[in-house]
């Protein structure tokens, strides 16, 4: 599996498209742990179910289907959520954000975690709320 991490750009240089980041993950109440190197925030183990940052889980990740119903709805998901900014060579920056997820039936803890794959939907919406706040400003 690759895991690949989308990038916004933004018009703001990278201090402050941190300080909007920092604050989009507190208004979407994703659980933060300290991240390693400068302008990054996430969290490299998130055990979730259903719901996160108030998308459906389904919405999400893809971690295949049961009977038509969407395992992302009913596993346990473990999660890893890194957002970073790097900075751009006008003086400008862009946020990036990158999942890695895995889950596994609540009922089989001793399972092996099946990989899920992202949609895309949780990375887009802290790049939207991130463009929102700045040009709120």
């Amino acid at each position: 599996n690759t895991y690949v991490a989308i990038a916004t750009p933004v018009s703001v240089g990278p201090d402050s498209a941190f300080q909007v980041l920092t604050r989009v993950y507190a208004m979407l109440e994703l659980p933060v742990a300290p991240a390693n190197g400068k302008r990054a925030i996430g969290n490299d183990e998130i055990k979730i179910r259903r719901r996160i940052a108030g998308i459906p889980m389904q919405n999400v990740l893809d971690c295949g289907d049961k009977q038509g119903l969407p395992n992302a709805e009913t596993w346990d998901i473990h999660m890893n959520l890194l957002s970073y900014v790097e900075a751009m060579p006008d003086g400008k920056a862009q946020v990036l954000t990158r999942i890695q997820a895995t889950g596994n039936p609540t009922d089989v803890s001793n399972r092996d975690l099946t990989p899920c794959s992202t949609r895309g939907e949780l990375e887009k919406k802290i790049a939207d709320m991130v463009l929102k706040l700045i040009a709120g400003k």
